[in-house]
């Protein structure tokens, strides 16, 4: 969920979104 964490601020939903399901 760390990576989630930053994700979120880094990119977009759209890319975050594909890693959730990776």
């Amino acid at each position: 969920m760390l990576k989630s964490d930053w994700i979120t601020t880094e990119i977009p939903t759209s890319n975050i979104v594909r890693t959730e399901q990776q």
